[in-house]
C-alpha cells in the first residue's frame, strides 16, 4: 500500500514540472533576441528591429529576464546558458555595452565643469 502512495507523489511531481516547464512566458530566445539587437548598431535603421526595441525598454527586458532566470524551470535556464543561444556572453556584452556607454555620458557631463574649474582657477 505505501509503495503506491508513494508513486503518485512523483507522479504528481512530475506532472507538476512539466507544467512549470510549459508556463514559461516566453523562450530565453526572446530576451536574448532582444539583446542583440539593441547591441545592433544598425537597428535604428530597420524598422523592424526599430519596432522591436520600441516595444519594451532595456530596462524592462533585464527585470523580465532576471524574473524568467530565477522562476522558470531548470531546463529554461539551461536553454538559455546553452551552445547554441550563449545567453551568458550576449548578457555580459550587453552589460559591458551599456557599462561602456554610462561611462562615455558621464565623461562629456563632467568635461564643461572640468574645463570652466581650469578657466576659473587661471582668471583668479
Amino acid at each position: 500500500m505505501k509503495m503506491k502512495k508513494n508513486k503518485k507523489k512523483k507522479n504528481k511531481k512530475n506532472e507538476k514540472s512539466l507544467t512549470e516547464m510549459v508556463l514559461a512566458k516566453d523562450p530565453p530566445s526572446y530576451y536574448l533576441n532582444k539583446l542583440r539587437t539593441y547591441l545592433d548598431p544598425k537597428a535604428s535603421r530597420s524598422h523592424r528591429k526599430r519596432k522591436m526595441v520600441v516595444e519594451s525598454t532595456s530596462t524592462q527586458v533585464l527585470r523580465d529576464l532576471e524574473i524568467s532566470l530565477r522562476t522558470n524551470h531548470i531546463e529554461w535556464v539551461r536553454e538559455f546558458l546553452n551552445e547554441e543561444n550563449l545567453g551568458l556572453d550576449v548578457l555580459i556584452d550587453y552589460l559591458s555595452f551599456r557599462l561602456g556607454m554610462m561611462r562615455h555620458e558621464q565623461r562629456i557631463d563632467e568635461s564643461p565643469n572640468y574645463f570652466r574649474r581650469e578657466i576659473d582657477s587661471e582668471c583668479t
